[in-house]
């Protein structure tokens, strides 16, 4: 996998993102929000969350792309 490939599924993932904020906010029109963020040192990451539930589906996202990383990156290191 190149970097253009690595580069490309990140610019899907952040217009994903933004799309589905464009998306609960004219769905909900306000209420209760939910906040969480994840940041990497290394291959560490931290989790924030405001609620139990956010936080588990934070953590579940944040698997899901440790393991693509290491499937991805495991044939570009042999």
């Amino acid at each position: 996998m190149t970097v253009l490939h690595l580069l490309l599924i990140g610019l899907a993932m952040i217009i994903a993102g933004i799309l589905i904020l464009v998306y609960s906010i004219i769905k909900e029109g306000g209420g209760r929000v939910e906040a969480a963020g994840l940041v990497m040192i290394g291959p560490i990451p931290i989790l924030v969350a405001s609620s139990r539930r956010i936080g588990l589906a934070l953590l579940v996202i944040t698997a899901a792309v440790l393991v693509a990383l290491i499937v991805f990156t495991a044939g570009v290191a042999s």
